[in-house]
């Protein structure tokens, strides 16, 4: 009985796909290649800092601000340009409440926008003053006023390069000069940069990634949560500006009723096991960890993120999410035992190395994320 229903299923699989290839529109609904291309360099065309008033500048914070890391590509954020400030508001409507149920994942893309923003502002010729929220109905405003010097600060041109490489790396080491930049940066109070490069510890945190992972695919939420923010192909990715680009993962483009078909638990395995190549193709990791689990806190967590992202940019250092054990609470302790984190909570957990480029993620345009 066992067989029979496993060639049934094998059968309706194998004849849906064969009948979608032979659905010439469908396929050809996975065009527009050309201008996705167009696209996700428009936005990441390089700043200018000489606008012709304080407003135009302030857009262009704000576009800045919209190329910073997030969940899912998400980009659950809203801005408000109001006199001299800027104001940053979650986008409940973005929200990913299968696999970030507190919003901790929102906020901290908040703090990466933020970062984007300030130093934007600095190349520009701004200082920023920045007020965080002291609760999760808050908001972050960030003042601005002239008198710094233009064009000097050493990351701005980072950020519209800034990506994450999502691909199996290539095993080399980053040089000992570069990882020395890294573990040196700025943090932000109550955050801790814990990096881990030794090849046992990496191999036990693989371990933990696999086991998120088939927890994950284990629930048929968050499947259908991961499947709604997917964009199999450059159609769909242009259609949205948004959501996870199949290609930008290394993966095949498809139509969607194929692409779907390969997401379901029985893909469990097959998935954990590419996530541990990835982990153990890459020069090391790095967790990011904070005193409390607050919106202050995941906000800093966000700031130094984007600032270490960027300067890895700059070396020519590429990096990967791998939050599972994060996201799964049952994982986290154990991370955050194996990292030797003792009085601080992970937040971010992500690989670092070298990779061959990938296509990039477009954006939604300004106007559509003004309020």
């Amino acid at each position: 009985m066992v067989k029979k229903m496993e060639r049934r299923e094998f059968l309706k699989t194998a004849m849906t796909v064969s009948a979608a290839i032979a659905f010439s529109p469908a396929l050809a609904a996975c065009g527009d290649g050309a201008a996705y291309e167009s696209t996700s360099t428009e936005i990441r065309e390089s700043m200018a800092v000489d606008a012709p008033n304080d407003h135009e500048n302030y857009l262009d914070f704000v576009r800045q601000a919209t190329l910073a890391a997030n969940s899912h590509n998400t980009q659950p954020w809203l801005f408000k340009i109001a006199g001299d400030t800027i104001e940053i508001h979650l986008d409940h409507s973005r929200r990913l409440p299968v696999v970030d149920p507190d919003d901790r994942g929102l906020w901290i893309s908040l703090g990466c926008a933020l970062e984007n923003m300030v130093i934007a502002a600095n190349h520009a010729g701004y200082f920023s003053t920045v007020e965080l929220p002291a609760s999760a109905e808050g908001i972050i405003t960030v003042r601005f006023e002239t008198g710094a010097e233009k064009g000097s600060h050493p990351l701005a041109q980072a950020i519209s390069l800034r990506q994450n490489m999502r691909n199996l790396y290539t095993g080399e080491l980053v040089r000992t000069s570069d990882y020395a930049a890294l573990t040196s940066i700025p943090l932000e109070p109550g955050v801790v940069l814990l990096p881990v490069v030794e090849p046992g510890r990496i191999k036990e945190i693989a371990g933990l990634i696999s086991e998120g992972t088939l927890t994950q695919y284990s629930d048929p939420a968050f499947i259908d949560e991961l499947v709604y923010w997917l964009r199999f192909n450059k159609k769909e990715a242009m259609n949205t500006r948004d959501g996870l680009f199949s290609a930008c993962s290394g993966n095949p483009t498809a139509p969607r009723l194929i692409g779907k078909m390969f997401l379901n638990p029985k893909s469990a395995a097959k998935t954990a096991a590419a996530e541990v190549e990835k982990v153990m193709s890459a020069s090391g990791m790095m967790v990011l960890a904070s005193e409390n689990d607050d919106v202050t806190h995941w906000i800093n967590t966000g700031r130094v993120y984007e600032r270490l992202a960027l300067t890895m940019t700059n070396l020519g250092i590429r990096s990967a999410f791998h939050n599972q054990p994060i996201e799964v609470p049952e994982l986290r302790p154990q991370l955050q035992e194996k990292i030797g984190a003792k009085t601080t909570l992970p937040q971010l957990l992500f690989r670092f190395g070298v990779a061959d480029p990938m296509p990039v993620s477009v954006r939604r345009p300004v106007e559509e994320v003004i309020i």
